[in-house]
């Protein structure tokens, strides 16, 4: 709280179509933008902080596969969400494989090599 120095509170109300607006944005968000889809195997307590990593995330998730793994669809911004998202995924560790989109797979793949390199 040290760090602030002012607030202004101003007199604007919220619109009374926020919700629909938010909506509308979610869905176009869906629309233009390929989620991220990455399988997930329970283990080292990885669904529990998947799930507590990408909470405010629209996403999809999907039941067991056969193999005992989770999918999960995550629905991003692409100029403002894709590094905190690929920072979540590199912390998760062999617990997680990123199945597409191939560019993010590929950036994935690439930072992991980096960090070999260092």
């Amino acid at each position: 709280m040290e760090n602030i120095k002012k607030i202004d509170i101003l007199n604007d109300s919220v619109e009374a179509n926020l919700y629909e607006k938010t909506s509308a944005y979610i869905q176009s968000m869906r629309e233009t933008t390929a989620p991220i889809k990455i399988k997930i195997q329970d283990k080292y307590n990885s669904l529990v902080r998947c799930f507590l990593m990408f909470t405010s995330y629209e996403k999809d998730f999907y039941e067991k596969d056969d193999d005992g793994s989770f999918t999960l669809d995550i629905f991003y911004r692409k100029d403002f969400d894709e590094d905190d998202i690929l920072q979540a995924i590199l912390s998760l560790g062999s617990a997680v494989t990123v199945i597409s989109p191939p560019e993010f797979r590929l950036k994935v793949i690439e930072s992991i090599k980096q960090s070999f390199t260092r």
